[in-house]
């Protein structure tokens, strides 16, 4: 008896250590770093380790894990995304829903994700096309504001074909409000460090493709640069900004 009341004292104590050593600021850092690197392993990683060692909020653990698969899905080193694992951010998006996430934040990556699904191909499209939509509009509805929800909703305009609703004009408006929201960064509350800050990447390179789309390369090139300036860097947005001043300069 007094053996097992050893090993269980034991393993409590690991276990609270385990929870005590969980930092959700570190784990939030560790993300944005993997994602600038475009480093998929990490992102992987990072995803695992949501799954096996579940933090609280459970609601912000299932997002979290949505949004580690959503980018991970475009580091797979092919030319398309990797659909198993958009499939996951849309099971894992559904997760934070169902646990009563309703900020806006996990409609606008489920919209997110089903729209990067319906991109996939024809029937893809007319599978998905409608659920991420469907989703964007409740985000929109809920929090017509957020930075990412706006950002969601632009990319959506900007790759939706003009017959299924797509809207070049809006995409900018959207992508450029948001861009402007995330200006600068934004800090996590002390007592919520799981609400997601990212996006300021995201926005302008999806603006820059929209003003490119637009036929407004010089737009498209301040962007970029703007990007650059702020210290926001990766390799999509390198690669685009050399592309496009390529594209300037050859004309």
């Amino acid at each position: 008896m007094k053996a097992l009341m050893i090993l269980l004292a034991t393993l409590f104590a690991t276990s609270a250590q385990g929870e005590a050593a969980f930092s959700w600021s570190e784990f939030t850092k560790r993300t944005a770093a993997a994602v600038r690197a475009g480093e998929q392993s990490a992102l992987v990683e990072l995803q695992a380790e949501r799954r096996d060692e579940p933090a609280e909020p459970h609601e912000w653990n299932a997002y979290w894990r949505a949004y580690l698969n959503y980018r991970a899905a475009y580091l797979a080193g092919e030319d398309e995304p990797d659909e198993e694992r958009l499939e996951a951010c849309v099971e894992t998006a559904e997760q934070a829903v169902e646990r009563g996430e309703n900020s806006g934040e996990s409609h606008a990556l489920l919209g997110l994700c089903y729209g990067q699904l319906a991109g996939t191909g024809m029937m893809a499209g007319m599978r998905y096309g409608s659920k991420a939509q469907a989703a964007l509009d409740e985000a929109l509805l809920l929090a017509p504001d957020n930075p990412r929800v706006l950002l969601a909703a632009g990319i959506n305009d900007l790759y939706t074909p003009a017959q299924y609703g797509g809207d070049i004009e809006r995409a900018e408006r959207r992508l450029s409000d948001a861009r402007d929201r995330l200006a600068g960064g934004a800090a996590n509350d002390a007592e919520s460090p799981w609400r997601p800050t990212w996006g300021a990447l995201d926005a302008h390179g999806h603006l820059a493709m929209a003003y490119a789309r637009l036929e407004r390369p010089g737009e498209a090139i301040d962007v970029l640069r703007q990007a650059e300036a702020s210290g926001l860097q990766s390799p999509w947005l390198d690669g685009m900004r050399s592309r496009f001043e390529g594209d300037a300069s050859s004309r």
